[in-house]
């Protein structure tokens, strides 16, 4: 059998007696796939990277960064694990996890660290974090979140019994330009997201394999939009007009390069031309078609809302979710913080305990969102709840449903009256009935009042203050 060389740049494949290439081989080149598959060469584009994909898809990058934003909202708390609560006085340990926590290494703070790991693991399989552990020293002194793309892991054959990921790991390789560090397997923590794991036991699906084919028609159409803006393409043919005794004249190919190159000095951009002056008797065919039947916009829009989709982030947070079901931001924030932060920040949370061996020295990491949703909450709204409740609870207490102190503690206070504890509402004096009835009337003539305010205001405004009235009649 001969020899076959195909030479791209310092890049040879050879095929013969002599070669080492398989029946079926995938070799890279720059951004080319050269497969040899059954005697033939197979070019394909190369598939982007997570981090490619990042850096190239502007859509992409906006969500993952403002995931990584609203997780860093949550205040990660370092608490004792059988009260969950701080201690008053910190023990030496609590310190070092406080010290590791707020600098986890000398390049990122706490913020920047948990930004790095939270949207690695929706671009690839898991986020590895190097541990830096002193010797004689219980809580490490460093965490490094590698970048995924740079590592090169070597795989053993034990997966269905090994106990931990070390044990599926032969080596591990970090390789940055031309220096590659064998890094020690049991150093390393894998961070994962909670996705399922169809194709590999080591580490779940990543989130962008699923949406990778919407980023990439993003990519495509921002890359035409750009074509269009810059050459606009063949808009129609342009042909002489003039005629002998038969038929038309043709041009000739010295007039057409001129009319090519005059052609090219016309246009919308800076310093070209608007108007054509020509000696030549020309007409004009038109082909090409209006930029908005592309629907370009659109397109880019439908695959905007699958990548949300695909990572959990509501729609109407971005700049294009103008048509958005919420009546306004903050339920759009409360809805993602439940249905996607919260969950996903829980998971991060019980893996860095694991990574930091937190159980083991006696503390526990927590992340605490309250004060962020308490800003979310509509307080008209929950001014509105709490007035009905108290209204539904004195009206149980009245009809002897409930006692005076099971109402009290149901809207959430502490401060009983001891003259009412345990009494019913037919126990108490008819001076102290009173009481309660005076102060049902009064809440009563509240409410009415207000009613009465929401008709003059749809009276006047047929904007969204009328709708409310409309809503308060209806209640």
């Amino acid at each position: 059998m001969g020899k076959f060389e195909l030479s791209l740049g310092s890049f040879t494949l050879k095929i013969g007696r002599d070669s080492t290439i398989n029946k079926s081989q995938l070799l890279n080149y720059n951004r080319a796939e050269i497969q040899y598959i059954g005697g033939k060469l197979v070019f394909s584009e190369e598939t982007k990277s997570g981090a490619q994909l990042y850096s190239t898809c502007p859509p992409l990058n906006y969500i993952l960064n403002q995931k990584a934003l609203l997780h860093n909202n949550g205040k990660i708390k370092i608490v004792n694990p059988s009260t969950l609560i701080e201690p008053k006085i910190k023990l030496s340990r609590f310190e070092d996890y406080e010290k590791l926590l707020r600098l986890p290494n000398p390049l990122q703070t706490e913020h920047q660290f948990r930004a790095q790991v939270t949207t690695t693991v929706q671009l690839y399989r898991f986020c590895a974090v190097l541990k830096i552990k002193p010797i004689g020293f219980n809580v490490p002194s460093q965490l490094w979140a590698l970048p995924s793309q740079f590592l090169e892991i070597e795989r053993n054959d034990k997966m269905l019994f090994a106990e931990s990921p070390a044990e599926m790991i032969k080596t591990v390789k970090f390789k940055y330009g031309n220096i590659t560090t064998t890094l020690n397997k049991e150093d390393l923590y894998f961070f994962t997201s909670a996705n399922a794991s169809f194709d590999d036991m080591f580490a779940p699906q990543p989130v962008i394999d699923a949406i990778k084919p919407h980023c990439i028609n993003i990519i495509n159409i921002l890359e035409s939009r750009q074509s269009i803006i810059q050459h606009q393409g063949a808009k129609g043919i342009l042909s002489n007009s003039a005629k002998d005794n038969i038929s038309t004249i043709p041009l000739d190919e010295t007039d057409k390069h001129e009319l090519h190159k005059d052609w090219s000095e016309y246009g919308l951009l800076k310093g070209q031309k608007r108007i054509v002056i020509s000696n030549a008797s020309l007409q004009w065919q038109q082909i090409g078609s209006q930029f908005s039947d592309l629907q370009l916009l659109e397109q880019a829009k439908d695959d905007i809302m699958n990548i949300c989709a695909g990572l959990n982030f509501k729609f109407q947070l971005l700049p294009h979710g103008t048509e958005t079901a919420f009546n306004n931001q903050n339920k759009a924030y409360a809805a993602q913080y439940r249905d996607g932060t919260i969950p996903e920040s829980d998971n991060y949370i019980r893996q860095y305990n694991d990574c930091v061996e937190a159980a083991l020295n006696g503390v526990t990491h927590i992340i605490d969102y309250t004060e962020t949703l308490n800003e979310l909450v509509d307080k008209k709204e929950e001014s509105e709840i709490r007035k009905n409740n108290t209204q539904s609870l004195l009206t149980q207490f009245v009809s002897c449903l409930i006692k005076y102190d099971e109402a009290v503690i149901e809207l959430g206070n502490k401060d009983i009256n001891p003259a009412f504890k345990g009494k019913y509402f037919n126990e108490l004096r008819p001076e102290e009935q009173q009481l309660f009835i005076r102060y049902g009337s009064n809440n009563t003539r509240s409410r009415t009042a207000q009613i009465e305010a929401n008709d003059t205001n749809e009276t006047t405004d047929q904007g969204d203050t009328g709708q409310e009235g409309q809503s308060g009649q209806g209640q």
